[in-house]
């Protein structure tokens, strides 16, 4: 911090200095233009040639309005356009950190979905059930599902947790009866999607508040957010990748995810004790 308000004030002084000279170069320049002028009209032996007066007269004319110009630009355009650079660059390089790629309200669309889903080898999907997503990229999916060597890794909210099936509910105007269905339903999509010699397919359960959707592939994730209004509509939706700074928060979030919940497809094989 000191080292930035001492650069700063150190700033202020060459600033000035470069500032002063430019005004006093623009007066100097503006007192030869308005001799110049003077000239044209008193001396008669220029009035007396139409050539040369013409030129003392255009050349006087544009050293007072070029050095105007030149005033009105160090004094106030040089700087608003420097803070202007300066604004447009600080934001392109907190974009570019964050990974940032896309973003937009209309999450089926702002994504390229097919083109993420070509190229994928791992696919970790966090969300409430994704009924309208699932059906969307439903030929996606299943063509990924009978990829040898991929895996497909499915967080959905813990059915048996009441809390949880109690938020939701109350977010999508529904009954936890209903939420209950909507999650038991995703699951048997995704268990139905199994194929052997397919893709890895797994299936967990996940108690606690839903505060976004996420889509994994492998180095490029997409984030849903949620909106407070009930009436359905578009939601922010932010396309990002590896290394940036939201990627890894998006990778971090999710391997705390995947130590919260419990798997639940396939069922885990549970090895008994030796002597049991």
């Amino acid at each position: 911090m000191e080292e930035n308000m001492a650069s700063s004030e150190g700033e202020r002084p060459r600033r000035a200095l470069s500032t002063y000279k430019a005004v006093f170069i623009a007066i100097g320049a503006a007192i030869v233009g308005l001799g110049l002028l003077w000239l044209a009209g008193s001396v008669d032996a220029i009035k007396g040639n139409p050539g040369l007066q013409s030129v003392f007269n255009n050349l006087g004319s544009a050293l007072i309005t070029g050095m105007a110009l030149v005033v009105l630009w160090e004094l106030v355009s040089k700087r608003s356009f420097a803070r202007e650079v300066i604004e447009v660059t600080r934001s392109a390089a907190d974009i570019e950190r964050s990974g940032i790629t896309h973003a937009g309200t209309e999450y089926l669309r702002d994504a390229d979905w097919d083109g993420l889903f070509s190229r994928v080898q791992k696919l970790d999907i966090f969300f409430a059930y994704g009924h309208t997503w699932r059906g969307s990229n439903l030929t996606n999916l299943r063509a990924l599902a009978r990829k040898k060597g991929c895996r497909i890794r499915v967080y959905l909210p813990d059915v048996e947790d009441s809390d949880t099936v109690r938020q939701l509910a109350t977010r999508i105007k529904g009954t936890p009866e209903k939420m209950i269905d909507l999650i038991v339903e995703a699951r048997s999509h995704f268990e139905s999607l199994y194929e052997p010699g397919g893709a890895e397919i797994s299936v967990f359960y996940r108690p606690g508040e839903l505060l976004f959707s996420a889509y994994r592939f492998d180095s490029t994730a997409v984030i849903t957010l949620f909106a407070h209004r009930k009436e359905r509509g578009g939601v922010p939706t932010i396309v990002c990748q590896e290394p940036g700074t939201l990627y890894s928060f998006i990778k971090l979030d999710l391997d705390a995810v995947n130590r919260q919940s419990r798997q639940v497809f396939p069922q885990p094989v549970v090895v008994g004790n030796a002597d049991s």
